[in-house]
Formats: C-alpha cells, structure tokens, sequence
C-alpha cells in the first residue's frame, strides 16, 4: 500500500506540475515569438505547448485518483478471460459437436519418484482428475502426445476449463500459448510475462509479480509445431523449448507446466536426451471402430444414409475406414462433410452419400477425400467469397508456410520464417525479400526529397535544405528495415526517465533546426516530436487480435502525422499566413505519419505487390477474410497470429492449390 501512495502522489506532483506549465505557456511563447499580424491576440506556439500539458494534466490527475489493481484481482480476472477464450476456442474447434469424443489416453512414462502416483490411464472426462486428484502430490508436468488431429488441443482445453470450474482463491490460473510463436531464446518466466501483457492486457509489473508467484500454469500447445520435419533433435526449437521448460523452477522443485506434441516428435526429443526426464507423458489413443460407429450413429441420428458406414466399421474394425476415421478430427470432418446440405444447391439434391468413404482404400485417401470437400462445403452460400477464392487465396497462404517448414527453415536477416504462425505485418516476405520493402520505401522518401529539392530551387542549398534530404534517407534507411516494430498510440506516462529524456531530445532538436530557419516553428515541431515519441509504445504488446496490431500502427502513424502537421501549421502561419501554413501543415503531417505508420504502411505495400498479376494473389483485404475464415472453421487465432484450423488442411492445401472438383463446380470469380 505504501508503494501505491507513493505512485499516487508522484502522479499528482507531475500533474501540478504540467498545470504550472499550461499557465506558464503563453507567456512563454510571447517571448519566443515576435509579434504577428492577423493571428490576433493567440500565439500558435503557447497553444499548442498549452494544449500538451492541459492533457497530460488532466491524465496524470486520473491516474492519481485511480486504485491500482491489485495482483489477486487481476488474477481473479485473468481467470475469467481465460475461461471465456477457452469457451469459444472450444465453440470454434467443436462447432455443432457439443460434447467431444471421450478419447482415451495411456501412460507411457512418470518420472521414477511418481510411478505410483499415476494411474495407467483415463479418459477426456476424467482429465482433471488424472492431473489433479484430491491428495497431495508434487508438481504437476504433463505432455499429451498424439497422433495428428487426435484431439490433443481440445484434451488440453478440457484440462483448463475444468481446472477453472474447481479453482480455489490460490489455485494457478491455466493459460494456453502457441508454442510455435515461442521465440526459445526466452525463458518460460518471460514468454507468460509477455503474453500476459499482450494477450490479457496486465500491467508488466503486476504479470511479473503472478509468473514469479507462479499463479500462472503455462499450457503450451503444439511444441510439434516449432520445427519441420518428425524427427527434431537436441539443438531444435521445439529441443531448446524442454530445457527451458526444464529450467523453469518454483523454489528448487520443478514448476508445473502442461505441453502437447504429436507422438513422433516428442519420441524423437526424448531420444535426442533433449529435455522434459521429469514429465509425465500420456498418449492419446486411437478412436475405436466402436467408439467411431457409436459417435456418427448419435451425430446423425441413426440416419439410414450411413448404415454402409456404420456396418463397414463393425465388420472391419482394422480396415482402411476404421484406420481413416481413427481421430475426432477426421469424425469430425465426416460429419460435417457428409451431414451439411451443399451451400450451392437445394436441400434435398445437395447432400453427398457417405457410402463413398467404403470405396476409399487407405487411411490418406480417406483423409484426402474429406479434406477436398471442406471448404465447398463450409462457404455459404451467401458469403463475400466464393469457394474457388477461399481455395486459392488459402493455399497461396499454405504454400508459404510449407516452403517455411523446410529444415533448416528459412531465415530473413536472422529471423526464421515461421511454419505455423501466420502475422499479418510479418507476411510481407511472401512477396519476396526486396518488392515490397521498395513499394514501401518510395512513398516514404518522395516528400522529403521532394521538400530538399523544392527548397534548393528556392533558396539554394542551405543547413535546411539538407537537414531535410539527410532527413529522407534516414526514414528510407528505417523504412528498409526487415521487421519494423510495431507502434500504437498510448496517453503519454512523463514520470520515467526515457519518455523525459525523449521530450528533450526532440526540444533540442527542435532548436537546433529553428536557429536555422524558423525558431517558433522548430521548437514546436521538437516538442511535438518528443511527445510523440514517448506517446507511442509497442503495438504487441496490448493487441488483442491479429489485426489490432495493423490498425493500432496506422492509428499511431495518423497520430504523429496530425501533431506535426499542426504543430507546424500554428507555427509557419504567422510568418506567410493561414492558407500557406495549413498547406504546409499538411505536407508536414503526410511526411511525419508516412515515416512513423511503419508497419501499417509495410503491410499495405505487401498487398499491393500480391494482386492478381502475382503468382502470390491475395485479397486486399486480408485481414477481413482470415477473420471471416475463423468464423466458418477454417482458421484459428492464436494470439496476434492465424493459424489453419489443422495442420492436415495446410499440408493439404499447399500439394492442391486448385483441386479439379472446385473447378468443375464452380465458376472462377475475379479477385
């Protein structure tokens, strides 16, 4: 409590202070600026330095009033965001199937000084339980292995869900993160601090003190998902994730953590001696025949149309249909496939017969098959795309991940490509290394260069005139760069020493440029410069869906460029009047919000380098369509990212980028 009075009367000091200067600026700027006609008894320069500290006034004054929230109210509502995400990660995954299949798992490892701890096995309904019972035990570490869609991510949201339903006051909260966004150079500790802050909104130091109390389970998903290939080894992401893993503690005992990993992968780290001796490792098992008949009699109602289906698992429970719909993933698809009347027909003509599954011969056929019907099947017919564009821009999507996962994966200057994860402002390497970076470069450098160009034909080439051509290739230079981060617009906190630091940065520089030309107009451009800068801050770190970041970046750009632009607006105006200071203005603004929106401007470079004319077509709008895409099932979200629904759809769709059935039923739309 007393850190907290403290903070509160700081923010009050800044406060009076910033009032002090609100009153103090007119006065001022009647000094630094010379008389003006026809601007009457207003000084631009005090009215904007006026205007900055009345709103950091008023702020800091709410932030004075304001009760900080403690670490177990934000606990408390940490766990009702995450039981809330996790229900509609469920809704989305599941769609009509409101109960999952019970799948069964098996133990097949417990460290030594657990063996009796662990019953042999369990099933879905049983799995909070199995890692909870009601005796005391020591740190619960647990992998789910599996084979592909055997329903790994839905065992681990059961898991959470009900370890939130029984949650008391002290208990952890679960949170489930993408393994394959895990940048393994973090520890554990710093990969749920981030995600924290970036997914759930907590104030840094408050998710560093619930990660430190460890009243946070990490659940990450997908560690199969880090490295291509099934075979990774002791020196891959997902190898270097486990002795992270291994190396996260909570006193000198291991801390709790809950991994999935597809079994081929997880046998092949634990050869490789990469980590994770001390976990618990159950595998779940295959859907039997009987499990699947009994399923798809229950979802369809004992309809007739699957009598074939249902009689073939029964006599043939090893066969090549038993073996294809051996998952609930497949089950799922067969359902969905089979039981949804086509969108581009009438109801009693559109529904497939599900006896063509018995002439498939294989596992992968049967795979294959399902997954060539989804996305036909799944698009209203209603909706703003057609099939054949879901299809086309999907794979073009598809394509790039699979050329990604190639082992060693792809890097751009020392970032490796990702194989999963699709960000919609780290997509633009799709279009090639270099063409976007130059479409994106050139309406960043045009108007500094067109200013340094237009001033020497004026006035020759002066300290101005070059301030602002080296001023253009600096923006180039930053414009260039591989990763831009992300930026948003945030209520400037003038109480640290960097955001200070950058407030009199930009005042000097501001000076420096007003001594050769303009005092008023460089001290207020400096000053906005500063102010802007420390009102800007990381655009991941409170984004909320993978498009927020984009937009919070073009917010921020439009911000800076609206500051400058009046900053320098109020400030030329004196000197060649009101329309020539509001063109100048403008141009000050494009200039400055170009330069600052740089990965909104970066992202739509990328689009306009996938149009049609491309081999990589996209739509223009590519944010909009993956966000309709979740909403049909066929993509996930995973923190700021897109994900396929299942990796077997993006393998699928990267070997078919147009399939012969989408061809001959429906007619090709123009992007």
């Amino acid at each position: 409590m007393g850190r907290d009075r403290r903070t509160r009367a700081r923010y009050g000091l800044v406060s009076a202070a910033a009032l002090l200067t609100a009153l103090a600026a007119a006065a001022a700027g009647a000094w630094l600026l010379p008389e003006a006609e026809g601007v009457g008894d207003i000084d631009p320069l005090g009215a904007v330095i006026a205007l900055l500290a009345l709103g950091v006034s008023l702020w800091t004054l709410g932030q004075a009033l304001r009760q900080p929230l403690t670490p177990a109210d934000a606990l408390k509502e940490l766990a009702i965001a995450v039981g809330e995400a996790e229900q509609e990660a469920r809704y989305r995954m599941l769609g009509d199937h409101v109960v999952p299949i019970d799948v069964t798992f098996a133990l097949l490892h417990a460290p030594a000084h657990r063996v009796l701890d662990f019953p042999p096995g369990g099933r879905l309904t049983q799995i909070v339980d199995y890692y909870r019972p009601p005796r005391p035990r020591p740190p619960h570490r647990l992998v789910i292995t599996g084979a592909p869609g055997a329903g790994k991510t839905v065992l681990a949201i059961e898991l959470i869900l009900g370890l939130l339903a029984g949650r008391r006051t002290d208990d952890p909260v679960p949170v489930r993160i993408s393994a394959a966004s895990w940048d393994v150079r973090r520890s554990v500790d710093e990969l749920l601090r981030i995600h924290l802050v970036r997914v759930f909104r907590l104030q840094p130091a408050v998710a560093e003190q619930l990660v430190a109390a460890r009243l946070v389970l990490p659940v990450l998903d997908g560690l199969d998902e880090m490295d291509a290939g099934s075979a990774p080894g002791g020196a891959s992401r997902a190898g270097q994730a486990l002795a992270q893993v291994d190396a996260y503690l909570h006193g000198s005992d291991r801390a709790d953590v809950v991994l999935t990993c597809r079994t081929a992968q997880y046998q092949a780290l634990r050869a490789a001696r990469s980590g994770g001796a001390d976990i618990t490792w159950v595998e779940i098992l295959p859907v039997l025949s009987v499990t699947a008949a009994g399923f798809l009699s229950r979802r369809t109602q004992g309809s007739p149309r699957w009598e074939g289906v249902l009689e073939t698992l029964r006599t043939e429970p090893v066969g090549p249909l038993a073996r294809g719909l051996a998952t609930p993933w497949r089950l799922t698809l067969a359902v969905t496939v089979y039981e949804r009347p086509s969108p581009h027909g009438p109801r009693t003509s559109s529904l497939r017969t599900p006896a063509e599954l018995t002439a498939l011969d294989s596992a992968e056929a049967i795979g294959d098959h399902l997954l060539a019907q989804l996305i036909s099947t799944v698009t209203p017919a209603d909706a703003p795309y057609s099939p054949r564009q879901v299809w086309t821009w999907l794979a073009v999507l598809a394509r790039y991940l699979d050329r990604n996962a190639a082992a060693p994966p792809p890097a751009l200057d020392g970032r490796p490509l990702p194989g999963t994860d699709l960000v919609l402002h780290e997509l633009w390497p799709l279009a090639g290394p270099r063409l976007p970076r130059i479409v994106h470069v050139l309406p960043v450098v045009m108007p500094w260069l067109l200013a340094g160009v237009m001033g020497m034909r004026a006035w020759g080439f002066d300290l101005t005139t070059g301030v602002a051509i080296l001023a253009g290739l600096t923006v180039a230079a930053r414009a260039w760069s591989a990763w831009p981060e992300p930026r948003r617009l945030r209520v400037p906190v003038l109480t640290t020493r960097a955001s200070r630091r950058r407030i009199a940065a930009g005042t000097v520089v501001g000076l420096a440029a007003g001594l050769a030309g303009n005092l008023a107009v460089g001290l207020a451009a400096g000053l906005v410069i500063g102010f802007m800068e420390t009102s800007t801050g990381s655009g991941t770190a409170t984004a909320r869906t993978p498009r927020t970041v984009v937009l919070s970046d073009a917010a921020s750009g439009l911000g800076v460029g609206v500051g400058i632009g009046l900053a320098a607006g109020l400030g030329i105006t004196p000197a060649v009047g009101l329309a020539s200071g509001l063109v100048a203005g403008a141009a000050a603004g494009l200039a400055f919000g170009l330069a600052s929106g740089t990965v909104a401007l970066r992202y739509v470079a990328f689009l306009a380098c996938t149009r049609s004319w491309s081999r990589q077509a996209l739509p223009w709008r590519l944010g909009r369509f993956l966000h309709w895409c979740t909403e049909i099932g066929l993509i996930r979200v995973a923190g700021i990212a897109y994900q396929f629904r299942h990796r077997e759809l993006q393998d699928y769709l990267a070997r078919h980028p147009a399939p012969e059935s989408i061809r001959r039923r429906v007619d090709p739309v123009d992007a």
